[in-house]
């Protein structure tokens, strides 16, 4: 899926979401509103779960995907070009997408994609969503969103360590 444009597949991705949270819910029975379900979507760097939205992320995952095998499918297809110049074909589609998801001053060109992964790409993406967020948050939201991001925060993966069994998180 990471080869196919976001454009080509939203409903796919937005089904899958969808069953994410459904299975999420259904197995943890805790039933988090659309605010916390947001949250929840986020990496651990921004105070969420890392569950990731496949919709909200799929722009990263082909832009990336596309960059790193370009080459490979040039030598498959000397005809084969990608296109990023052109606003119209599927990664200038994709990179208004992603960009679109972005303040003006993140946003990024073309020849800035080349070579990032996608989780930098995602990360951005993560940023954007939490600086959002921080903005419109209560008082107390905003100190717990602070606190969350904080050195040792997250260590809360480690507090149980079962290496016996060998359920512990590396």
């Amino acid at each position: 899926m990471r080869m196919t444009p976001a454009h080509l597949q939203t409903n796919p991705l937005c089904s899958f979401d969808a069953a994410v949270r459904t299975t999420w819910c259904a197995v943890t029975s805790l039933l988090p509103n659309n605010a916390q379900w947001e949250q929840a979507y986020k990496g651990f760097e921004c105070a969420g779960f890392g569950l990731r939205s496949a919709a909200r992320h799929a722009e990263a995952a082909f832009l990336s995907s596309a960059c790193v095998s370009r080459e490979l499918r040039h030598s498959l297809d000397p005809a084969f070009t990608l296109a990023a110049n052109s606003h119209t074909s599927d990664f200038g589609i994709s990179l208004t997408a992603y960009n679109n998801k972005l303040s003006e001053n993140k946003q990024l060109q073309p020849q800035a994609v080349a070579g990032r992964r996608q989780q930098s790409l995602s990360l951005a993406l993560d940023e954007e969503g939490h600086t959002e967020r921080l903005t419109n948050a209560s008082l107390v939201d905003q100190a717990t969103l602070r606190f969350a991001r904080e050195e040792g925060a997250k260590d809360f993966r480690q507090a149980i360590r079962c290496n016996h069994h060998g359920f512990a998180v590396p």
